[in-house]
């Protein structure tokens, strides 16, 4: 007992204190989770609306012969923000395609380097299409463009579903980039290096 806890003492200290810079990167982490998770919610009510919108327009010309008369275009609305809203949590969840071609047969530091740098060009080349996002949809809003359809909705509305979602994974990959880069440099502790090879081994840099 007195070996095990001189071990446990003697690992305790040996053990870095996190950072004031970490502690600032982890809380940052945890509301972008947060966010990401809200967005996800919006994204799966996005799915049960259109479905709820396409079933309706169904019964109606099956039954009465009628139509809401925009079925087809809130569906189109539906979808943006189905996908947009749902990148990001996706991202962390490991859902996006991954080449295993190289990424397979690396292993150890040169594996993390790629790792970070391939995290560092995905977060560039996000910056930029989220950037041309938020001028599109902001010209839209400033020239008052409306849908060809009855209802006349303004486009910027529901193209607000790109921006947003565009900036949400811009921010998700910015933050998978630090955590790449403080695993190769060395400043993530070891429990961190843990729970980060898991999760690197399901998502990958993309």
């Amino acid at each position: 007992m007195a070996l095990g806890s001189r071990n446990d003492q003697h690992d305790r200290v040996l053990a870095p204190e996190p950072s004031d810079a970490m502690r600032l990167a982890e809380g940052a982490d945890r509301v972008l989770r947060t966010l990401d998770t809200a967005a996800m919610a919006v994204s799966a009510l996005s799915i049960v609306a259109m479905t709820a919108l396409v079933s309706l327009e169904v019964i109606l010309r099956a039954t009465l012969g009628a139509s809401t008369l925009i079925a087809s275009e809130f569906a189109g609305y539906l979808l943006v923000s189905t996908v947009y809203l749902g990148l990001a949590w996706t991202f962390r969840c490991g859902g996006f395609i991954r080449v295993e071609v190289v990424h397979g047969a690396l292993k150890g530091t040169l594996l993390r380097l790629v790792n970070v740098v391939i995290a560092a060009i995905a977060t560039a080349t996000l910056l930029v299409y989220s950037y041309y996002l938020v001028r599109f949809v902001s010209q839209n809003m400033a020239t008052g463009v409306t849908s060809i359809y009855v209802s006349r909705t303004p486009l910027w509305i529901p193209q607000l579903a790109m921006p947003l979602g565009a900036g949400l994974l811009t921010l998700t990959m910015a933050a998978h980039t630090v955590r790449s880069a403080a695993l190769l440099l060395g400043f993530a502790a070891a429990d961190d290096k843990a729970a980060h090879f898991a999760a690197e081994q399901a998502a990958g840099p993309l």
